[in-house]
């Protein structure tokens, strides 16, 4: 797949997902939240292999850090440390953002929040992610 492929390919991804948390409804702000989200397709959190389904997304302020959680109906299904972005613009969707791993795998990555230039990276780099089961 050329770059110019895959960029589209996420492209499309990031406003679908836009989509799927529109229509899920989202709450919180950037400090502490939810969100839910619909899984399809071999996604991937925290290096973990999601099934397919409706996922409840939520974050606080821990720290220096934030403390990001996803749950399954009432299962905790796992848990990463991020850290809270400036980016250069503003998000016009409050969305998830995922991007291919080591493994191709599709790997959620960021939380981004619609108006707001602020984000929860979930990326490396000074994130330590912590998996639980």
């Amino acid at each position: 797949m050329t770059m110019t492929n895959r960029f589209w390919a996420g492209a499309a991804m990031l406003v679908l997902l836009a989509a799927q948390l529109a229509l899920a409804g989202a709450g919180g702000s950037q400090t502490e939240g939810f969100r839910h989200i619909k899984v399809t397709g071999g996604v991937q959190f925290n290096g973990q292999e999601l099934k397919d389904g409706t996922y409840r997304l939520s974050w606080k302020t821990q720290g220096d850090g934030m403390e990001v959680r996803l749950d399954q109906g009432s299962r905790q299904v796992a848990t990463a440390s991020g850290k809270l972005v400036e980016r250069g613009d503003s998000s016009l969707y409050d969305a998830v953002v995922y991007q291919p791993n080591a493994g191709g795998k599709q790997e959620l990555v960021e939380i981004l929040f619609a108006g707001s230039k602020s984000a929860i990276s979930l990326r490396g780099g000074g994130t330590e992610q912590t998996r639980t089961r």
